[in-house]
């Protein structure tokens, strides 16, 4: 398997050698795949967040390594050698509207790329690229971020990570306080720039439809560690062993099972797929 992320071994402790020591990750060992969409799910307090932080180094393992094609992270790592890592992973947190700050939509674009030694003209080109990527018009470029709309804000907050040109991004709950509709169009936007720009993608999510819709693989956590790895078909496919880890399903898994459809011939990834699944075994 061609890993565009490797991480052996794992552990984070908060405060490690004081009395106030807590241990957040352990004996992680994971493999992301290149290319793909793989989703991070588990409960609160599951070590999701933990996690994603070490993958462009704003934790450093306590224990353990991440490989990010040649670049390794360790317990040892230089702060003053972060810069490539983060350069080749670019996170996404909630609301990341809020870390706003640039005069106008295109100077906050093009904030990261000249801080990556970029020249003006060079930032300029591909904040261009990045706001055109997310759907931001070029009437709104010399408009201030904070007169935008909230989706124009965190489309333009994107926009300025995708313009560092990451080979990974972390997105991390990206969809927080956003209403149904602008919630499908963010993760469609997502899956759309992960087709166009070749991206690896990992998606922290509670929402187990947006998983099943757009996710390639699943990473399951509790407590700290990996309990579960595998392709999102064959994660759904075992409702049992997720009930059994008071895990959701899909709403069209459980409409699957509820109807007493086999799965077989693959999930149905949203409602119009159940509706394909009863008319085909129907033979309407």
């Amino acid at each position: 398997m061609d890993s565009a992320i490797s991480i052996k071994g794992l552990g984070h402790t908060y405060q490690a050698g004081t009395p106030m020591a807590v241990p957040a990750i352990y004996d992680i060992d994971l493999d992301i795949s290149r290319g793909k969409i793989t989703a991070v799910i588990g409960h609160t307090g599951s070590g999701k967040s933990t996690l994603i932080q070490h993958l462009n180094g704003l934790l450093r393992p306590t224990v353990g390594r991440i490989q990010v094609d040649d670049y390794v992270l360790t317990a040892d790592k230089k702060s003053r050698s972060l810069r490539d890592l983060r350069h080749k992973v670019g996170i996404v947190f909630q609301f990341p509207e809020s870390q706003l700050f640039g005069e106008t939509v295109l100077e906050d674009v093009m904030f990261g790329p000249l801080n990556f030694k970029k020249t003006p003209e060079e930032a300029e080109k591909v904040a261009r690229e990045k706001l055109a990527l997310v759907h931001i018009g070029e009437e709104l470029f010399e408009r201030s971020p904070f007169e935008l709309s909230g989706g124009q804000m965190r489309r333009t907050a994107i926009a300025g990570i995708m313009a560092l040109e990451p080979e990974v991004l972390v997105l991390d709950e990206p969809t927080a306080g956003l209403d149904p509709k602008r919630h499908s169009l963010m993760m469609e936007m997502f899956q759309k720039i992960q087709r166009e720009e070749d991206l690896t993608i990992v998606l922290v999510t509670h929402q187990m439809d947006d998983v099943i819709k757009y996710a390639d693989e699943v990473v399951i956590l509790e407590e700290g560690t990996v309990i579960r790895q595998g392709t999102t078909e064959d994660i759904f496919r075992d409702s049992d062993w997720l009930s059994s880890k008071q895990l959701d399903v899909p709403e069209s898994v459980k409409w699957l099972n509820d109807l007493d459809l086999a799965p077989d011939g693959g999930l149905p990834k949203d409602a119009s797929g159940v509706v394909e699944r009863i008319l085909r075994e129907s033979h309407v």
